[in-house]
């Protein structure tokens, strides 16, 4: 039997690729929205976002065993990107992680040379090198690892030894060094100010009462006699409040504590001021003088809930609230650096597995902020990261002009707790 059959030109679809064609249509368009969507992986993450992708990847390194091939973690302060650093196979690291987690397709990941073991390692041996006097004018030492590298910074002019002559010839394969005109880390106490100002100079501008001159209670950012007190502690004796400060502003037991009003703050009954810890502890007369919250821009607070573990990598935002320069944040830089007092405060003498901040002025932070809180701002509460320590500043001079950089410098939290003390959420 013949069986007639329709003749198709070359322009005619069968019901079969009509269905092809649509299918592929569908997809085009499907993928289209997917990149034009808000939640498209150029879309910024928020910070409760960003902190569950790095614990993510944190996860990820432990468990494969990838410590001498991960390079670190880091966000972009300026574009919110958060990175992830590989050593090796870059590409599998990123498939890896989108099996575990869809938020990993807003990751981006790079190809390093080092890992972030062997930076560490190598700031802890210049930093053993500076404990035992090897290096004369090394001022600074800190990982980079958005730049995967070690960065010194040493003083033009100053003395050298061979070890010194050797870190300049690269001994150290991920360390640069720097040559500067000037880098100082100063630890100053001050007069503390009797007005509360955004501007010294502009007297209308000044708020009173003000965190520097109130009566109680007393928050972590308040004003003392020369520097700034920092967290509310739970103690040894439940009826008494207490607060922590830097050990260098208080260096004796038993020193009074009176801020700018005239008011009776407390007294020092523990201090330590040394390689890996500047902390005092101040003993207030009554536990309601104080409480678990800190002042940001006077008068307002923030409640402290806990301290930053779990909640710490470079790129994160961090915020101090200071009795001279008041209230300002920027991005952490480093979790693990070593710089060299230059101030009588200590001079000579290495401080180890300091954290650092970048300043948005050059005036920030000021002489008479030792002490001052230092914390993680999120969901509109404060995590407590550490105590201020002092100011770093780098000085250089290239082509005539002259550039200055500030730094936070601060004591970590988990460093600070003395005299069987601990933080204070309640």
């Amino acid at each position: 039997m013949y069986r007639h059959e329709q003749h198709r030109g070359p322009h005619t679809l069968s019901t079969l690729g009509w269905m092809k064609l649509g299918l592929l249509i569908l997809t085009a368009l499907i993928f289209y929205s997917l990149m034009a969507s808000p939640s498209a992986s150029n879309a910024p993450m928020d910070q409760a976002e960003v902190e569950t992708l790095h614990h993510v990847v944190q996860n990820y390194v432990q468990e494969k065993q990838l410590g001498s091939s991960f390079g670190g973690f880091f966000l972009n302060w300026e574009t919110q990107e958060p990175t992830a650093l590989f050593t090796d196979w870059v590409q599998g690291h990123r498939q890896s992680l989108e099996k575990r987690s869809t938020a990993a397709r807003h990751l981006r990941i790079r190809g390093v040379n080092f890992s972030e073991q062997h930076l560490r390692s190598q700031v802890a041996q210049i930093t053993d090198g500076l404990k035992a006097g090897q290096f004369l004018s090394v001022r600074f030492v800190t990982t980079e690892l958005q730049n995967n590298r070690v960065r010194v910074d040493i003083g033009k002019g100053l003395p050298t030894t061979a070890s010194d002559e050797a870190l300049i010839e690269r001994t150290y394969d991920a360390a640069d060094v720097y040559q500067l005109e000037s880098a100082t880390f100063t630890k100053n106490v001050a007069t503390i100010p009797s007005k509360d100002c955004v501007d010294q100079n502009d007297v209308t501008s000044c708020v009173k009462p003000n965190r520097n001159n109130h009566a109680p209670p007393w928050y972590a950012g308040s004003g003392g006699n020369a520097c700034t007190q920092g967290f509310a502690l739970n103690g040894l004796d439940s009826f008494r409040g207490y607060m922590l400060s830097a050990g260098h502003c208080y260096p004796t037991v038993g020193m009074e504590v009176v801020n700018a009003g005239g008011y009776r703050i407390g007294r020092a009954v523990a201090t330590e001021n040394n390689s890996n810890r500047d902390a005092a502890v101040i003993e207030l007369d009554q536990e309601s003088q104080t409480g678990p919250y800190t002042w940001a821009s006077y008068p307002a607070t923030r409640r402290v809930v806990n301290t930053d573990l779990g909640h710490e990598a470079v790129g994160y935002t961090r915020c101090m609230s200071g009795a001279s320069s008041l209230h300002w944040c920027g991005p952490l830089l480093d979790t693990n650096a070593t710089t060299v007092s230059t101030t009588d405060e200590g001079a000579g003498v290495p401080h180890e597995n300091m954290r650092v901040v970048r300043a948005g002025s050059a005036a920030n932070p000021r002489p008479g902020d030792s002490g001052a809180p230092w914390w993680h701002p999120l969901n509109g509460e404060a995590y407590a990261s550490g105590v201020h320590t002092g100011r770093y500043q780098r000085h250089d001079t290239v082509e005539g002009l002259t550039y200055t950089y500030s730094f936070g410098v601060y004591t970590y939290i988990g460093n600070a707790f003395v005299a069987s003390t601990s933080l204070r959420t309640n």
